[in-house]
């Protein structure tokens, strides 16, 4: 499977309908390593820039490493004003920056994409001495309400291949393994989004296990109708997410 253009036909979906990153990450970081905006910036797996828009807006200077094409475009037309964002055609395990060139490498909802040996040994080449890495999860909640359970319920019906899930990557013995330490640190912001039903239904299909067309396109968007129509509060979802946070230096 090419994991590179599996987004190509999402690009619009995912830049209007995916979570962004709450602004408080940035108070995380300051917390936990003393991030501020003198430090340089990897955010790998870029894509259509959620996550450098916030560190953009602080200041930082920020390469937005993202090998698709498209999402990368879609990047450079959201930060096209801003000086202190680099967009960078790399991927996680060539990523074309210089040895020793950022202080922080960020990672938001894609780390589950990489090859892990070969991107710690990129990610270790390009960070400085004592240098952090950050990997971020908008993990979405299941908060026991109707419409929370009968979303989870219609999602797992579409998550045949379990390698396609951010989820399943979002386990901290795995990120243990890959910072090679169990002194690995999580912290978590509450996120959430309020949706009419196209936002509901854009959400869905920015994902990449979600059908785009066919029978099984229309029987999706059909439960999810239903679903919207029974659990909606005047026209409007709300998904609610943890924004996972975690932080450590790469041994």
């Amino acid at each position: 499977m090419d994991t590179v253009k599996l987004f190509d036909k999402r690009v619009e979906l995912y830049e209007k309908y995916r979570p962004g990153y709450p602004l408080e990450v940035i108070s995380v970081l300051e917390s936990v390593f003393g991030f501020n905006p003198t430090m340089d910036i990897a955010d790998i797996g870029s894509g259509t820039g959620k996550l450098s828009k916030i560190f953009v807006q602080n200041q930082n200077l920020v390469f937005g490493v993202e090998p698709n094409e498209k999402m990368r475009l879609a990047a450079e037309r959201s930060l096209k004003n801003q000086y202190n964002f680099v967009s960078v055609p790399g991927k996680a395990e060539a990523t074309l920056l210089a040895d020793s060139s950022v202080d922080v490498i960020t990672v938001a909802q894609a780390f589950h994409w990489f090859d892990s040996d070969k991107a710690q040994k990129e990610f270790r080449r390009i960070l400085r001495a004592n240098g952090y890495a950050v990997i971020i999860w908008n993990e979405r909640k299941d908060t026991g309400n109707p419409f929370s359970k009968a979303l989870a319920k219609l999602i797992k019906t579409l998550k045949i291949d379990k390698t396609m899930l951010s989820e399943e990557s979002a386990k901290e013995e795995t990120l243990k393994k890959f910072f090679k330490t169990s002194n690995l640190k999580m912290k978590y912001i509450n996120n959430s989004q309020l949706l009419d039903f196209n936002g509901l239904k854009g959400r869905l299909l920015s994902s990449s296990y979600t059908p785009l067309e066919g029978e099984s396109n229309k029987k999706v968007l059909s439960e999810l109708k239903d679903i919207f129509e029974k659990h909606n509060e005047n026209g409007k979802v709300k998904i609610e997410y943890k924004t996972k946070i975690y932080t450590g230096i790469l041994s």
